[in-house]
Protein backbone atom coordinates (compact mmCIF):
# COMPACT_ATOMS: atom_id res chain seq x y z
CA UNK A 1 0.00 0.00 0.00
CA UNK A 2 1.40 3.11 -0.71
CA UNK A 3 1.33 6.61 1.11
CA UNK A 4 1.00 9.92 -0.24
CA UNK A 5 2.83 12.44 1.91
CA UNK A 6 4.33 15.99 1.79
CA UNK A 7 8.02 15.70 2.49
CA UNK A 8 9.69 18.01 4.99
CA UNK A 9 10.64 20.50 2.90
CA UNK A 10 7.96 21.01 0.51
CA UNK A 11 5.43 23.75 0.68
CA UNK A 12 1.68 23.79 0.02
CA UNK A 13 1.02 26.65 -2.10
CA UNK A 14 -2.57 25.59 -3.11
CA UNK A 15 -4.57 27.83 -0.58
CA UNK A 16 -2.14 31.34 -0.64
CA UNK A 17 -4.40 33.47 -2.86
CA UNK A 18 -2.15 35.36 -5.30
CA UNK A 19 -3.27 39.27 -5.15
CA UNK A 20 -3.59 40.46 -9.07
CA UNK A 21 -1.62 43.65 -10.32
CA UNK A 22 -5.53 45.13 -10.15
CA UNK A 23 -6.65 44.93 -6.87
CA UNK A 24 -3.00 46.13 -5.75
CA UNK A 25 -3.98 49.51 -8.38
CA UNK A 26 -7.57 49.67 -7.17
CA UNK A 27 -5.96 49.94 -3.59
CA UNK A 28 -3.87 52.50 -4.02
CA UNK A 29 -6.92 54.85 -5.51
CA UNK A 30 -8.00 56.44 -2.38
CA UNK A 31 -4.92 57.84 -1.30
CA UNK A 32 -4.10 59.25 -4.83
CA UNK A 33 -7.44 60.43 -5.04
CA UNK A 34 -7.07 62.78 -2.10
CA UNK A 35 -3.60 63.82 -2.80
CA UNK A 36 -5.08 65.21 -6.10
CA UNK A 37 -7.62 67.27 -4.91
CA UNK A 38 -5.39 68.36 -1.77
CA UNK A 39 -3.19 69.39 -5.12
CA UNK A 40 -5.93 71.26 -6.80
CA UNK A 41 -7.92 72.47 -3.92
CA UNK A 42 -5.09 73.78 -1.48
CA UNK A 43 -3.53 76.34 -3.93
CA UNK A 44 -6.96 78.18 -4.33
CA UNK A 45 -7.18 78.20 -1.06
CA UNK A 46 -4.65 79.97 -0.45
CA UNK A 47 -4.74 82.39 -3.28
CA UNK A 48 -8.48 83.06 -2.54
CA UNK A 49 -7.19 84.26 0.56
CA UNK A 50 -4.65 86.21 -0.31
CA UNK A 51 -7.04 87.94 -2.41
CA UNK A 52 -9.55 88.73 0.15
CA UNK A 53 -6.30 90.10 2.40
CA UNK A 54 -5.33 92.40 -0.34
CA UNK A 55 -8.88 93.03 -2.12
CA UNK A 56 -11.36 93.50 0.69
CA UNK A 57 -9.33 93.43 4.12
CA UNK A 58 -12.33 94.50 6.54
CA UNK A 59 -15.50 92.25 6.18
CA UNK A 60 -16.52 93.65 9.46
CA UNK A 61 -16.44 97.45 9.23
CA UNK A 62 -17.44 99.63 11.83
CA UNK A 63 -21.14 100.23 11.86
CA UNK A 64 -23.46 101.91 14.37
CA UNK A 65 -27.47 102.22 14.18
CA UNK A 66 -29.03 105.38 16.32
CA UNK A 67 -32.78 106.53 16.50
CA UNK A 68 -34.10 109.77 16.45
CA UNK A 69 -38.24 109.84 17.37
CA UNK A 70 -40.23 112.28 15.79
CA UNK A 71 -43.61 111.49 17.28
CA UNK A 72 -44.91 109.43 19.95
CA UNK A 73 -48.86 108.69 19.72
CA UNK A 74 -50.94 106.40 22.99
CA UNK A 75 -54.45 106.36 23.01
CA UNK A 76 -56.89 103.48 23.62
CA UNK A 77 -56.68 101.89 20.53
CA UNK A 78 -53.51 102.72 18.95
CA UNK A 79 -49.43 102.89 19.62
CA UNK A 80 -47.92 105.17 16.72
CA UNK A 81 -44.10 105.57 16.71
CA UNK A 82 -42.33 107.84 14.04
CA UNK A 83 -38.65 108.35 13.60
CA UNK A 84 -35.93 107.72 11.71
CA UNK A 85 -32.66 105.77 11.80
CA UNK A 86 -29.24 106.50 10.69
CA UNK A 87 -27.04 103.63 9.94
CA UNK A 88 -23.47 105.01 10.12
CA UNK A 89 -21.36 102.78 8.27
CA UNK A 90 -17.24 103.33 7.54
CA UNK A 91 -16.13 101.64 4.87
CA UNK A 92 -12.13 101.70 5.04
CA UNK A 93 -11.49 98.95 1.98
CA UNK A 94 -10.56 100.41 -1.54
CA UNK A 95 -13.80 99.10 -3.06
CA UNK A 96 -17.52 100.75 -2.71
CA UNK A 97 -19.58 98.47 -0.30
CA UNK A 98 -23.37 97.76 -0.90
CA UNK A 99 -26.10 97.26 1.35
CA UNK A 100 -28.63 95.08 0.32
CA UNK A 101 -32.22 94.67 1.85
CA UNK A 102 -32.06 93.85 5.24
CA UNK A 103 -34.76 93.46 8.54
CA UNK A 104 -34.93 96.28 10.93
CA UNK A 105 -36.75 95.02 13.82
CA UNK A 106 -38.62 97.72 16.34
CA UNK A 107 -39.77 95.74 19.88
CA UNK A 108 -40.69 96.53 23.54
CA UNK A 109 -39.50 94.48 26.22
CA UNK A 110 -38.62 91.31 23.54
CA UNK A 111 -42.38 91.78 21.62
CA UNK A 112 -41.93 92.42 18.26
CA UNK A 113 -44.08 95.66 17.32
CA UNK A 114 -42.47 96.30 13.63
CA UNK A 115 -40.15 94.70 10.85
CA UNK A 116 -39.04 97.09 8.95
CA UNK A 117 -37.29 96.30 5.52
CA UNK A 118 -34.44 98.68 4.38
CA UNK A 119 -33.61 99.31 0.61
CA UNK A 120 -30.59 99.25 -0.91
CA UNK A 121 -27.41 102.07 -0.67
CA UNK A 122 -23.77 102.23 -1.84
CA UNK A 123 -21.36 103.14 0.49
CA UNK A 124 -18.05 104.48 -0.96
CA UNK A 125 -14.69 103.78 -0.60
CA UNK A 126 -12.91 104.94 2.21
CA UNK A 127 -15.86 107.23 3.37
CA UNK A 128 -17.89 107.41 6.24
CA UNK A 129 -21.60 107.21 4.90
CA UNK A 130 -25.01 107.60 6.56
CA UNK A 131 -28.12 105.80 5.46
CA UNK A 132 -31.36 107.26 6.69
CA UNK A 133 -34.15 104.43 7.22
CA UNK A 134 -37.78 105.91 8.24
CA UNK A 135 -39.45 103.72 10.83
CA UNK A 136 -43.59 103.98 11.18
CA UNK A 137 -45.08 101.87 13.59
CA UNK A 138 -48.59 101.69 14.35
CA UNK A 139 -49.54 99.03 16.62
CA UNK A 140 -53.44 98.62 17.57
CA UNK A 141 -53.93 97.86 21.27
CA UNK A 142 -57.36 95.20 21.01
CA UNK A 143 -55.19 92.38 18.87
CA UNK A 144 -51.27 93.44 20.02
CA UNK A 145 -50.92 92.55 23.52
CA UNK A 146 -47.30 94.74 23.43
CA UNK A 147 -49.85 97.59 22.39
CA UNK A 148 -51.62 97.28 25.62
CA UNK A 149 -49.22 97.18 27.68
CA UNK A 150 -47.72 100.24 26.63
CA UNK A 151 -51.02 101.99 27.01
CA UNK A 152 -51.48 100.39 30.78
CA UNK A 153 -48.35 101.99 31.45
CA UNK A 154 -48.68 105.40 29.93
CA UNK A 155 -52.44 105.20 31.99
CA UNK A 156 -50.50 104.45 35.29
CA UNK A 157 -47.77 107.13 35.47
CA UNK A 158 -47.61 109.93 33.68
CA UNK A 159 -44.48 110.34 31.17
CA UNK A 160 -43.74 107.04 32.28
CA UNK A 161 -40.49 105.90 29.84
CA UNK A 162 -40.97 103.58 27.58
CA UNK A 163 -38.20 101.47 26.28
CA UNK A 164 -37.78 101.09 22.37
CA UNK A 165 -34.74 98.04 21.17
CA UNK A 166 -34.07 98.91 17.19
CA UNK A 167 -32.01 95.46 16.24
CA UNK A 168 -31.16 93.67 13.20
CA UNK A 169 -28.52 92.68 10.58
CA UNK A 170 -27.36 94.18 7.32
CA UNK A 171 -26.42 92.58 4.75
CA UNK A 172 -22.94 94.39 2.74
CA UNK A 173 -21.35 92.86 -0.35
CA UNK A 174 -19.22 94.40 -2.88
CA UNK A 175 -18.89 93.41 -6.79
CA UNK A 176 -16.22 90.67 -6.46
CA UNK A 177 -18.07 88.86 -3.16
CA UNK A 178 -20.34 85.89 -4.21
CA UNK A 179 -21.73 86.11 -0.87
CA UNK A 180 -23.32 88.89 1.44
CA UNK A 181 -21.26 90.08 5.36
CA UNK A 182 -23.62 90.12 7.93
CA UNK A 183 -23.05 92.84 10.12
CA UNK A 184 -25.43 92.88 13.49
CA UNK A 185 -27.02 96.03 15.03
CA UNK A 186 -28.87 97.07 17.83
CA UNK A 187 -29.46 100.32 19.63
CA UNK A 188 -32.50 101.78 22.08
CA UNK A 189 -34.39 104.35 23.07
CA UNK A 190 -36.27 105.24 25.93
CA UNK A 191 -39.42 107.59 25.14
CA UNK A 192 -41.98 109.08 27.91
CA UNK A 193 -45.36 108.46 27.49
CA UNK A 194 -47.26 111.29 25.31
CA UNK A 195 -50.39 112.69 27.02
CA UNK A 196 -52.98 110.00 26.41
CA UNK A 197 -55.31 111.43 23.75
CA UNK A 198 -58.76 110.35 22.89
CA UNK A 199 -60.25 108.94 25.92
Amino acid sequence: MSVTGRSPGSHDVRHRPMRSSIDLQSSKKPSSCWRTCCCIFLPIAVIAGALMAVYFPDTHPPATLSFVANGFVVTPRQVELYGECDLLLTNRNAYDFEIRPSIIRVSHNGALLRELETGTEVFPAGQRTTMKIPVSVSANVATMDVAASILYNCQLVDNAPVRFDIDGVIFVTTWFLPFNVRIPLSTYRNIPCPPITGR
